[in-house]
């Protein structure tokens, strides 16, 4: 555990647990043939453009994306910076939802996103969507 730790600080993940991280001692070669998936560093959101009925709205969007985010921030780095990004945008509200609000059926696809129902804090279950587009706009 102490290893993975260790690697999760320096941008690894181990999803697989301790079983993997001993296999590891034995590998004396990587292929690689996905790029996209390979990372280093800190992602960041540097342009966010809000549209339609949201305009005016910014905190109770943000709360529910990051609300919808929360539970797949330390599986995907992009994840992160969309948490980060928005969070200091959710302001009150994000205390609010982690008081009295919740997140349930959560649906993630790897590779597309997630999907899940967000009560913010007020009683009221609404359904959020994040991922890439095709996934959008398929749900």
């Amino acid at each position: 555990m102490a290893g993975i730790d260790v690697s999760w600080r320096r941008g690894i993940l181990m999803l697989e647990g301790g079983e993997r991280m001993e296999c590891l001692r034995s590998i004396t070669h990587i292929v690689m043939d996905k790029t996209g998936t390979l990372a280093k560093g800190m992602h960041s959101v540097t342009d966010l453009s809000i549209i339609g009925g949201w305009k005016g709205k910014e905190q109770a969007l943000a709360t529910l994306i990051c609300a919808a985010e929360e539970h797949g921030m330390s599986a995907h780095l992009l994840v992160l910076a969309i948490f980060r990004r928005l969070l200091p945008t959710s302001g009150d509200m994000w205390s609010r939802y982690q008081d009295v609000g919740g997140a349930r059926k959560l649906l993630e696809t790897a590779g597309r996103g997630v999907k899940c129902e967000v009560d913010p804090g007020d009683g009221l279950w609404r359904a959020v969507i994040v991922g890439n587009l095709a996934w959008m706009e398929e749900k």
